[in-house]
């Protein structure tokens, strides 16, 4: 909506910014050649001028930084999501942990169940946050093995109990493992999470934060209040 602009544009991250400019449009194109600080928008420019192609998307994500590599991978996996995957496979190993995790995260974009052999794989990295960023887009495939993983996990926790005659009400109680196998780290969750809570809080929020809110009006036949 046009009067989002002048805040979008205002916005310094260049992750975002990133992001944004197939959404600009005419008007934000315009707009941000009236402000100095806003001249990141005229970068859509050349981006609408003609659709990259296959070969040039490629040559950035091997040659490019890591901002314009992700922004190139973007770009191709809404043109052809496969090919985009498979690029990304075919140069995995060379990358750092850093780019790695990155660019699994921008397999975000056309997410579907023909990426999850290969973000299957990304769980057996040795980077947790590449094994983190995995998992959670797995997540995402209500079908996948991950989310199947999780949900049981999950169930094996988290109990409920109804109460009263006449107006019942749900109470819920949650039970953290003592400990964790291999199978929990290479779905993501740390043995040793970060933060300020405790480590078993840390394993729960872990697996309940990759479970999607409806499964448990589902498993516990209740409303989502």
């Amino acid at each position: 909506p046009p009067e989002l602009l002048p805040e979008v544009l205002a916005l310094a991250d260049t992750t975002l910014r990133q992001k944004l400019l197939p959404v600009l449009g005419e008007r934000g194109r315009w707009l941000a050649g009236l402000n100095p600080q806003w001249a990141w928008g005229r970068q859509a420019d050349a981006s609408q001028s003609e659709p990259p192609t296959p070969d040039h998307l490629q040559r950035l994500l091997q040659e490019a930084d890591l901002p314009e590599r992700c922004r190139a991978l973007g770009t191709w996996r809404r043109l052809d999501p496969a090919a985009a995957r498979e690029a990304v496979a075919g140069s995995f190993a060379a990358d750092s942990a850093d780019v790695r995790g990155r660019l699994v995260a921008e397999l975000s974009t056309g997410l579907s169940p023909a990426d999850e052999p290969f973000l299957e794989t990304c769980l057996d990295d040795r980077s947790a946050v590449v094994r983190r960023v995995a998992a959670q887009l797995l997540a995402r495939l209500p079908d996948s093995a991950v989310a199947g993983r999780m949900r049981d996990r999950g169930e094996a926790m988290l109990t409920s109990q109804k109460r009263g005659l006449v107006f019942q009400s749900l109470t819920l109680a949650c039970a953290p493992p003592e400990a964790i196998d291999k199978g929990w780290e290479r779905d993501g969750i740390p043995r040793k999470p970060t933060g300020g809570g405790g480590q078993r809080a840390g394993w729960v929020e872990g697996v309940f934060e990759l479970i999607r809110p409806s499964h448990w009006v589902t498993h516990f036949d209740a409303t989502p209040q």
